[in-house]
Order: C-alpha cells, then structure tokens, then sequence
C-alpha cells in the first residue's frame, strides 16, 4: 500500500477544486449567455399602475390578469417575438378598449393608453422559469 504525502493530498484537493470552478464558471457563463440573448427572443406585456399604492398595484395585478385571460390564447400561438410584437401592433385599439373597460368596471376614472416600445424590467421569476432584468420590447 502506497502512502500520500501531504504535497499529493494538497495537489489532489487543488485539482479537485479546480475542476469543480470550471465546471461551476462554464454553468455561470451559459446562464449569461441565455440572459443577454432573454431580451433579443421576448416580448413582455408591462402593465404600469398609477401609483406605487397598495391599491393601484392590486388593481394592476387584477388588469394583467384580465388582460392575460382574454389575449394570452391568441398571443400563445405566435411563434416568434416579431410575430408577437405585429399581432400587438395590430390589435391596440382592442387591448385599450379591454383595459379601458375593464377599470371602469372597477370605479376607475383613469384610463390606460396601451402602445408598443421597449421598457425597462427587473429580474423576474415565474414559476421554475426566470427572465433576467433588461430592456425588452413590450405591450
């Protein structure tokens, strides 16, 4: 049986460690790979509230919710960011009119104005599924 010296364990552990950072660093620059390219392949609906106001926020929520449930089927058969973005295009009077009854329903004077440009967004996560922060084009 062959005795390890202190100067192998050490040589052993270096490479082990070494390894393991590679391993660890090719998964980091996959994963920012895939965020920079995030922006590039994603249109993103961005509903703005009226206020940072426990209310308004609720009531934006309940709007992304409304507005999802009678546009998010007709959005899901796009194949394409682009294809997304002309389908928006084509049917803003539609989704404004949607919004715009939509808080009135709720007792709201204000009124929304939907248009199609690029935002601004956090890092955001839904479900096992996150979206890096970044400027995406949008509704």
């Amino acid at each position: 049986m062959k005795h390890i010296g202190t100067k192998e364990k050490l040589l052993d552990i270096s490479m082990l460690l070494g390894a393991a950072i590679a391993i660890l660093i090719s998964a980091f620059m996959g994963f920012m790979q895939n965020c920079e390219s995030m922006p590039e392949k994603t249109f993103r609906l961005h509903i703005m509230a009226n206020s940072d106001s426990l209310y308004d926020q609720r009531i934006k929520l309940m709007l992304r919710d409304d507005i999802l449930k009678k546009f998010g089927e007709l959005f899901s058969d796009c194949g394409s960011k682009q294809e997304a973005k002309r389908l928006a295009e084509s049917r803003l009077e539609e989704i404004e009119q949607e919004a715009n009854d939509f808080l009135a329903s709720k007792g709201i004077s204000c009124t929304a104005e939907c248009s199609v440009g690029i935002s601004g967004f956090p890092t955001r996560k839904y479900g096992d599924y996150t979206l890096p922060a970044g400027e995406y084009d949008a509704l």
